[in-house]
């Protein structure tokens, strides 16, 4: 073999050599680059089951907001019917004090009565 072509056939091995080095560095590169996508992916799956729980707990919540606040306004028209229902007693009771009894008399009978008991009346009436 001839000089030159010991000296190319150098220079060609120490150039594969170097490709090869940097190939073998791109590999290194690219498998870390896929462990981290890997473990990135990991991460994301694991956000989208917490995700996924969160929205169902949140939609749990509003429901029981929900139910909460009907009972709430039962409760409060329940309480509102209590309240007119003794405030209708209270205004029967106040009206049946202004009433007078006189035992013997029918009721309805106001028109047969005589001007003298029209005017007794009146005069009870005015009274009161």
């Amino acid at each position: 073999m001839n000089v030159k072509t010991r000296s190319m056939s150098k220079k060609q091995e120490m150039t594969a050599s170097s490709d090869s080095k940097k190939l073998d560095d791109l590999l290194t590169k690219m498998d870390a680059l896929l462990e981290a996508k890997n473990d990135m992916l990991t991460k994301l799956n694991k956000l989208e089951e917490i995700q996924h729980g969160i929205v169902e707990d949140v939609d749990e919540l509003k429901q029981s907001l929900r139910d909460s606040q009907q009972k709430i306004e039962e409760k409060a028209d329940s309480i509102e019917i209590v309240v007119l229902t003794r405030r209708i007693e209270d205004l029967e009771n106040l009206s049946k004090r202004n009433n007078i009894v006189i035992w013997g008399l029918e009721e309805g009978s106001e028109g047969l009565l005589t001007p003298r008991w029209k005017n007794l009346l009146a005069l009870l009436y005015s009274k009161v």
